[in-house]
C-alpha cells in the first residue's frame, strides 16, 4: 500500500542560540527547503505547498516567581504562487508544585482576507494548556485553542513507555458558532 508520490527533498538549517544577561536568551535560525520536502507532519497531504525558506527570532525571559516570557518572530518563503507567512508568538509558562500552566497568542503578520474563502487560519490563535504530572514521566492535561469561531477542548496523556519510546495521546471536542 502506498500514499501519493514517492517524494524525496532536503532542508539546510542554522540554528544559532545565545544567552545574555539578566535571564535573557535569543535564538536565531534560518532554513532553506529543496523543492519536494516535507516534514513528517505534512507528509501524507497531497496538497501542502512547501516553502523555499523559513527564518525565525526568538527572544525568552524566565524568573522563578513570574515563570518564562519569550516573544518570536516566524516567517515561511512559500513555493510557486502560494502565500508567504509571517507571524509573532507571545508565550508565558509557569511551573507550580502540582501543575504546569502554558498560554500563547499567534498573530499572522500578513493577513489576506477574501470574501469568497474562509480563511480563518489568519485569525489570532490563543492556547492554553494545564499538565500534571502523575509520577514518572507520565503526565494527563487540558487544552484549550481558539481561532476564529473555532474553539477546541481537548484532554491529553503523555509519558515514555521505555528509555527511547514516548507516548502521546489525545482527544478534542471542537466548539464552533
Amino acid at each position: 500500500a502506498s500514499y501519493g508520490e514517492s517524494l524525496q527533498g532536503a532542508k539546510c538549517e542554522l540554528l544559532t542560540s545565545m544567552a545574555l544577561p539578566g535571564s535573557l536568551n535569543v535564538d536565531l535560525s534560518a532554513a532553506k527547503y529543496s523543492a519536494d520536502y516535507r516534514e513528517f507532519t505534512e507528509a501524507l497531504n497531497d496538497d501542502f505547498d512547501g516553502y523555499q525558506s523559513s527564518y525565525s527570532a526568538n527572544l525568552s525571559w524566565s524568573n522563578d516567581v513570574l515563570g518564562s516570557f519569550s516573544l518570536g518572530y516566524y516567517g515561511y518563503q512559500a513555493t510557486d504562487d502560494a502565500d508567504d507567512t509571517r507571524s509573532i508568538i507571545v508565550s508565558w509558562g509557569r511551573s507550580f508544585k502540582y501543575m504546569n500552566i502554558s498560554a500563547n497568542w499567534q498573530h499572522a503578520l500578513n493577513q489576506q482576507y477574501d470574501d469568497d474563502v474562509c480563511v480563518s487560519y489568519y485569525d489570532d490563535m490563543y492556547y492554553v494548556n494545564v499538565s500534571i504530572p502523575i509520577g514518572g514521566s507520565q503526565r494527563i492535561g487540558t487544552y484549550m485553542r481558539s481561532q476564529g469561531d473555532k474553539t477546541t477542548y481537548g484532554l491529553q496523556n503523555s509519558g515514555a513507555l521505555g528509555e527511547n519510546t514516548n507516548y502521546y495521546i489525545s482527544a478534542d471536542r471542537d466548539d464552533q458558532t
